[in-house]
């Protein structure tokens, strides 16, 4: 076959490892015809797969029990068919085991902690945030003497930054932490 796999997924020649799967990733959760309306979806998933595939292709590809059992049991010995045949069986699993058994949607083991942590800093700030905006009346409230000015001021302009800074680092969180969903 004489397709450029760089332009089927959509890559500079030079992209990283991790700008191909990203690609991928995006193609077979857009593609995958177990659930893609498209009336062409199978050929491109196949061709999305094949050509993920033969970019990563090399010495150092992990190899797992399956795609070792599915290699032995391949007779052809034609690299491109074998990627193919491989690439066609994906197309056919449901959509669920596809994503578990394929490499490109394996996080890696700090995913999952990373993650914790950035969203649990987030809902901190938020609550940090509130507290800011609210000082001043709870001093208020819960003090016999008034507050003083200069932290009635502060509280109530620093609620504003401390805020926007939760609001950005949750925007700039979230499409990584969604690219493994």
């Amino acid at each position: 076959m004489t397709q450029n796999y760089h332009e089927v997924l959509g890559v500079s020649p030079s992209a990283t490892e991790e700008e191909i799967k990203k690609a991928y990733r995006k193609l077979a959760r857009k593609y995958h015809p177990d659930i893609s309306k498209e009336h062409d979806a199978e050929e491109n998933f196949i061709l999305a797969t094949e050509a993920y595939e033969a970019l990563l292709e090399g010495p150092e590809q992990e190899v797992n029990e399956w795609t070792e059992a599915f290699r032995q049991a391949t007779t052809t010995v034609n690299p491109e068919e074998a990627r193919r045949q491989r690439a066609r069986e994906y197309a056919h699993m449901r959509y669920e085991n596809f994503v578990k058994r394929n490499q490109a949607f394996k996080s890696r083991w700090y995913y999952k902690p990373a993650k914790y942590f950035i969203y649990a800093l987030v809902w901190v700030s938020y609550l940090l945030a509130l507290l800011l905006f609210l000082a001043p009346l709870l001093a208020y409230l819960l003090s016999d003497a008034p507050a003083g000015p200069f932290f009635m001021i502060v509280g109530t302009l620093m609620s504003p930054h401390v805020y926007t800074y939760a609001k950005a680092i949750r925007r700039e969180a979230e499409p990584y932490f969604r690219e493994y969903k």
